[in-house]
């Protein structure tokens, strides 16, 4: 990604554009240049020659200089190799044989340091532009964002910083289970157009029942109950191994799972909507057979995103979580009660888990 700034100098963390007349003058010649250098008619390059040979040693400030110095030190020096980005798509644009095509909200993760274009398409090329690498997230949409946080993109600014509240939506679009500093996020899709989030008695009792069983394993104490539902109204309202859950209701549309836990204090079910998902992932998948043949939990957990958050490692020990769970459930309530109540979400409310099961 880019700003339209040609002939910029390197501006990275170590070299900002600093408030002086020398940044005024190169701002004013690099704003007036972009109307300049993307042309490609016959005598493009011939007025582009002219306008360079322009004197903008008197540059002044001006409000539309100021903002561009804080866009252009903003994207360049100031956003960091892992920060995630989100470009607003122009919407629904009509097509040449009449037909409206939607261009879609981009979501990306910055992935590399400032560097000049090299190897730019024409016009661009005329523009020696900065620019930083981002990879996209290819099936992170709009759709999955709020009306507010899609219409607080739609601005006059080139860049602007999105409130940390809207982070989670963000994240969750583009990478669907989260983790962060004090927060876990875990994302289930569903497909069902007569989807009603009050009507999901099977995907929450599947919650609540799986929240019990960490809590039981957590707690070296015995699961008490057969019936999924009635494990599941066995947890008490606002205990810590209770997860939240937020709803946004597209087609398709999600349910988000997440967990809260302070910097200090318990943090034992930091991993518990991504227990929930792994499970229930496995639940409903026919052909998944997460216990051994002496009715041991028997499953590996791999992360395909970030393969340096390791879950195996004992600090994160989500792996560990997961089979701690299954054992607290045992083999037949698994059968019985677990992948039934599974498959009844995923056939009767289309919810799907995204870890996928091998």
């Amino acid at each position: 990604m880019f700003l339209e700034f040609p002939n910029l100098p390197f501006v990275t963390s170590d070299s900002r554009l600093e408030k002086s007349p020398r940044t005024a003058s190169t701002l004013a010649r690099s704003i007036h240049l972009a109307s300049f250098v993307y042309r490609t008619g016959s005598d493009a390059e011939l007025r582009l020659a002219e306008e360079e040979e322009r004197d903008f040693s008197n540059a002044r400030w001006s409000k539309k200089r100021s903002l561009a110095r804080g866009w252009v030190n903003a994207l360049y020096a100031e956003a960091r190799v892992g920060d995630v980005v989100v470009v607003p798509g122009p919407g629904h644009r009509k097509m040449a044989d009449g037909s409206w095509k939607l261009f879609p909200t981009l979501i990306g993760e910055i992935v590399g340091e400032t560097e000049r274009w090299a190897g730019a398409p024409y016009p661009y090329s005329q523009g020696r532009l900065l620019t930083r690498r981002v990879r996209w997230i290819p099936d992170a949409h709009e759709g999955q964002l709020s009306p507010r946080l899609a219409l607080a993109l739609r601005t006059q600014n080139a860049l602007v910083r999105l409130p940390a509240g809207e982070l989670e939506q963000v994240l969750g679009a583009a990478f669907k289970n989260v983790v962060l500093k004090n927060e876990t996020l875990a994302r289930f899709l569903t497909s069902n157009p007569e989807f009603h989030s009050y009507e999901n008695y099977h995907f929450l009792s599947f919650i609540q029942a799986t929240c019990a069983a960490f809590r039981s394993a957590e707690q070296r104490s015995e699961l008490v109950g057969n019936s999924i539902f009635e494990i599941a109204g066995s947890m008490e309202r606002d205990s810590e191994y209770v997860v939240e859950q937020d709803a946004n209701i597209h087609s398709p549309g999600y349910s988000t799972l997440k967990v809260l836990f302070p910097d200090t204090g318990s943090r034992r079910a930091k991993n518990l909507p991504l227990i929930i998902a792994c499970l229930f992932a496995l639940a409903a998948s026919p052909e998944a057979s997460p216990f051994d043949a002496d009715g041991s939990p028997n499953v590996n957990v791999s992360n395909s995103e970030s393969p340096e958050l390791d879950p195996c490692d004992p600090e994160f020990g989500l792996e560990k979580d997961v089979r701690d769970t299954l054992d607290a459930i045992g083999y037949d309530r698994w059968v019985n009660e677990w992948c039934p109540t599974a498959r009844s979400a995923q056939e009767n409310d289309g919810f799907e888990a995204l870890p996928t099961v091998e």
